[in-house]
């Protein structure tokens, strides 16, 4: 009986072995094929699973090469999932068995160890530590230039995640070194239109993005979107951060419309792929904040910017710079709203965290000196204000370089202080230097001389120096030299940033951004014209009058003789009925499914998410068609172009020569403060100005009223 027993024991044990040799030879692989396709469809916390089996799998093999790829790939899939402390612990796992168990002379465990460096590298970015990064990519070239070629594929692939980390680091002519390095490979290894393309375009843009150059910016998302979209589906992660990265330049361009648009899009698909508690979820709400914030909604505003901090505090803890970066958009929130020691307390927190992340010379801890600069000048401490301002100034240029837009904003930032204070010389001089840095072909230090409008780094930045060049000049005029030549240096500083306005406004395909646009640039129109009326009362003559006229005239004829002009310029163009077919159709099309979604909205008993979301999809679609065929239509038909854009107002002599004895013009602008009124006849004409108080808009909302209730048979 005993040894019945030994014997069912002993072919017990050869079974289970036997199973188990099975298991080891075949499982593992099917494991990882389950993992791969789990990531595929974003299932990242079930993938984890099954390449975590098939790591233990290949480490009963002894099969380390395969071992340490598996717990790389679980890091790798836990950073997709935002969950970064279990992805190093696994990406350490995978470095501690290439360590112990790789062969020095053995490519493939080489390439493997490189990638588990780089993999470390990627954990270290998200949780914030960019030097680390840096240190990371450095060894995994070190290790591959053993065994390859600096133009192999691996190389390429160390290069670009190299000039990821310089971008991060703020060091951005390295970066875009590396990363144009990795391009020359990539491009001949593997074609234009392979997803590590795509990637490194999209890292070129990010790059050019920071650099100030949102137009090349632009062209590389652009790429980078056509190729994810023609290799993935258009709800995948990679997608949503070209739609997101669009959406940021034209947020810096000050076309918040069409910005809200792709950041729409973005967190659509952010959502539906990992839900609301990650990262890029939160990412997305705060670009929808400063989408809201500078369109003055701040309530919407704030509850967006809650939304990321909870999320951000929540998966990357108090001291990641994503964090600092909530902190301070919550800052200015703040500022916007006068509440500014609270202001302050969010920005010495994001300080705190990006000196900490980064040291002092960062271009982020140069944003947090500029803000509490700011906050300091909203409290009339100008003194503490510039004292912050230069430390920023400092740290941009030794970042940027001088020929940059964030260092032509600090320049404006001190030359705004400096007017405050009234030293108009010192502010001139930092306005002028903003001009210089923004314009690369621009030298000229002289205060008096203003540049041509070409090689632009950032158009709204440069109208900001324009125009408070110009109003510093009109203010040293009233309050200190009284010479003729600083009153037409300040007029004709404004007429170059009205031609700027005007580029601008052409160069927008979205009809509520130039609404926009037109709404922000009014008063300076309304200084323009107070500054021509002072000149003109100054130095009477019709050349001078006709220039207040014109100032007044421009303004107010802006949106609606451009919507006249493109009528007539399709009139005479000849673009083809067909095409003026399509784009009504489009127009039609993209208003139906504006009015559902705002309709939706405006429901006090909510609105269905699935016909909300497919009407958003519509409208987004429709615009890009729209966009595409604006610009078909300018670059196919230089009429429509120059008729289009044509800025021409009636001058006075047109206007009087319709008029006769008995008629008057009477033409009035409502500036900020002041009631600017032109009256003109057959033969005479008149400016004069009137100032206005917080009454002026209600008495003028109360006539209305009335002449609309007044019975019109009695008249």
């Amino acid at each position: 009986m005993k040894y019945l027993t030994l014997l069912l024991f002993c072919g017990l044990m050869v079974i289970q072995n036997t199973i188990g040799q099975i298991q080891v030879c075949i499982e593992p692989e099917k494991f990882e094929i389950k993992a791969d396709s789990l990531v595929q469809v974003f299932r990242y916390d079930s993938s984890v699973v099954y390449y975590c089996k098939a790591a233990k799998l290949y480490e009963q093999k002894q099969d380390w090469l395969h071992c340490a790829k598996n717990y790389r790939l679980t890091s790798d899939a836990f950073i997709r999932a935002a969950k970064y402390d279990s992805a190093f612990d696994y990406s350490q796992k995978a470095f501690i068995i290439s360590q112990k168990h790789f062969q020095e002379n053995n490519k493939d465990e080489i390439y493997e160890k490189s990638d588990i460096l780089l993999n470390l590298g990627n954990v270290t970015e998200k949780k914030g530590k960019y030097q680390e990064e840096l240190l990371y990519c450095k060894k995994a070239l070190e290790l591959v230039l053993k065994t390859d070629r600096a133009d192999s594929l691996k190389i390429a692939k160390i290069w670009n995640q190299t000039g990821v980390a310089y971008d991060k680091l703020g060091k951005l002519d390295s970066a875009l070194l590396f990363s144009l390095k990795a391009f020359d490979v990539l491009v001949k290894l593997l074609g234009e239109n392979h997803l590590d393309i795509a990637e490194n375009y999209h890292n070129i843009g990010n790059i050019y993005n920071k650099k100030g150059e949102y137009d090349k910016a632009l062209k590389y998302y652009q790429k980078s979107l056509k190729i994810r979209i023609s290799a993935l589906r258009e709800m995948h992660p990679d997608v949503a951060a070209c739609f997101n990265n669009i959406g940021s330049v034209y947020w810096l361009k000050e076309e918040y419309d069409k910005a809200l648009e792709y950041y729409q899009k973005s967190l659509k698909i952010y959502i539906s792929v990992f839900g609301e508690m990650h990262p890029y979820v939160a990412g997305s709400y705060n670009n929808l904040e400063m989408i809201y914030d500078a369109k003055g909604e701040y309530d919407k505003a704030l509850e967006y910017f809650q939304k990321a901090l909870k999320i951000r505090i929540t998966i990357l803890g108090e001291m990641h710079p994503d964090v600092a970066g909530s902190y301070s958009n919550i800052g200015i929130l703040y500022r916007k709203i006068g509440q500014y020691d609270k202001a302050l307390e969010y920005y010495q927190k994001a300080l705190k965290i990006r000196i900490s992340t980064y040291g002092e010379m960062h271009s982020e801890v140069a944003g947090s000196y500029s803000n509490i600069g700011l906050i300091y000048y909203e409290k009339g401490e100008y003194d503490k204000g510039l004292e912050y301002l230069q430390k920023a100034l400092k740290i941009t240029i030794s970042v940027l370089g001088e020929m940059h837009p964030e260092v032509a904003i600090c320049y404006n930032n001190i030359g705004i202080f400096n007017t405050k204070k009234g030293d108009y010389e010192m502010a001139l001089g930092y306005y002028q230097k903003a001009l210089m840095a923004n314009l690369p072909d621009f030298r000229d230090t002289s205060l008096y001389t203003n540049p041509k409008l070409s090689n632009i780094l950032s158009k709204p930045v440069l109208v900001t120096s324009l125009t408070q060049k110009a109003n510093a000049l009109y203010l040293l005029f009233r309050n200190k030299t009284n010479l003729n030549h600083d009153i037409e240096v300040s007029l004709s500083t404004y007429e170059v940033a009205f031609r700027l306005i005007n580029y601008m406004r052409n160069e927008y395909n979205v009809e509520a951004t130039k609404l926009f646009l037109s709404a922000n640039t009014k008063n300076y129109y309304a200084q323009a014209a107070k500054v021509a009326i002072a000149y003109y009362k100054l130095n009477p003559s019709q050349s001078n009058f006709f220039k207040a006229f014109d100032f007044m005239e421009k303004v107010k004829s802006a949106t609606l003789s451009e919507q006249i002009s493109d009528l007539k310029a399709k009139h005479f163009a000849g673009i083809s009925d067909s095409l003026l077919e399509k784009e009504k159709e489009l127009k039609i099309n993209m208003n139906f499914n504006l009015t559902e979604i705002n309709t939706g909205k405006s429901k006090k008993d909510g609105y269905a998410t699935a016909k909300m979301s497919l009407n958003e999809d519509e409208y987004f679609k429709f615009s890009r068609h729209y966009d595409s065929l604006i610009s078909y239509f300018e670059i196919t038909f230089p009429t429509y172009y120059t008729l289009k854009y044509s800025n021409k107002t009636a001058t006075v002599k047109e206007t009087q020569s319709v008029l006769d004895h008995k008629s008057a013009m009477i033409n009035y602008f409502i500036g900020d403060s002041s009631l600017f009124i032109a009256t003109i006849t057959d033969s005479v004409y008149d400016i004069t100005y009137v100032k206005t108080d917080s009454t002026f808009e209600e008495s003028v909302i109360d006539y209305y009223r009335s002449i609309k209730k007044a019975d019109v048979k009695k008249f």
